[in-house]
């Protein structure tokens, strides 16, 4: 099997805590954030960032970050990783993102000469400089340095060495950062080209080219940002005090003549990768 590689372009996302805000219940919440997680995966995004916007903003916060985690998380580790929180109650009904570093037991991910796997530190031994990792198969593996217990790691089955996951040359899942706002999702990403969607931006036809020169070949990191179900990316900076032009590159809409009023977060989240994505 070939495995996707990592972009050479560094794609995140920046997400609304009202994303889930107009759902009945937990399960229903649950569902919408795992169209998001598995799109994101699909695509192989690096990071999601979940920002405060909204009424309960913290409380959705904490939901929507609790269940990308969850997604994110091989299977076999899950149950060293999380404890049983409410969050969690319906994680049943979530799709599995089936990414390389989410392999069945009896796959091998290897790369150049390499196997890699996640694991969790089960033992350690800092004098010996050695972690004791289980990586989801029937014996742990002894590797080097020595690492927190119950702390999740990347690990090089061959070499028997932890490593960074920015070291595993395939796309490697992504990373959940919680934002206070919009705008500090912006200034914490560190992007170098910041994408807003909304249907008040230039069509995405008159700007395909140029998305293409700027995305691939001058920038090291984007940020594609999203509004929520009752406002919009514009109306969200302007709230915070900021003019949105100011703080992003560029602002497109990806669905000129929408034929629906509205376009819902993650259906936004999956036609916008998609596009650029085959840009």
């Amino acid at each position: 099997m070939q495995h996707p590689p990592k972009r050479k372009v560094e794609w995140a996302i920046a997400i609304p805590s009202s994303l889930i805000s107009e759902c009945r219940d937990l399960r229903e919440q649950t569902t919408k954030v795992g169209i998001v997680g598995r799109a994101a995966a699909i695509f192989r995004v690096d990071e999601i960032y979940v920002y405060k916007e909204g009424e309960k903003a913290s409380y959705y916060q904490e939901i929507i970050y609790s269940i990308l985690k969850y997604m994110e998380c091989p299977q076999y580790l899950r149950k060293y990783l999380f404890p049983r929180i409410k969050q969690l109650k319906y994680a049943g009904v979530l799709p599995p993102l089936r990414t390389p570093h989410h392999p069945l037991k009896s796959e091998r991910i290897i790369v150049k000469g390499h196997e890699y796997r996640e694991g969790v530190v089960i033992e350690n031994d800092p004098v010996k400089n050695k972690s004791t990792v289980y990586i989801g198969l029937d014996k742990p593996i002894t590797c080097s340095p020595a690492r927190p217990l119950f702390s999740r790691v990347t690990v090089d089955v061959d070499c028997c060495r932890i490593l960074s996951k920015e070291e595993v040359p395939v796309y490697w899942g992504y990373d959940v950062i919680k934002a206070e706002s919009l705008l500090n999702a912006i200034k914490i990403s560190n992007a170098d080209f910041v994408l807003g969607t909304s249907r008040y931006g230039v069509m995405i036809g008159e700007v395909e080219e140029d998305l293409k020169t700027k995305l691939f070949s001058r920038t090291r990191k984007v940020l594609i940002i999203f509004g929520g179900p009752h406002k919009g990316i514009c109306e969200i900076l302007k709230e915070e005090g900021v003019d949105p032009e100011s703080v992003c590159d560029l602002i497109v809409n990806f669905v000129p003549y929408q034929g629906t009023k509205t376009v819902r977060t993650e259906e936004a989240v999956l036609i916008v990768l998609s596009i650029l994505n085959a840009i």
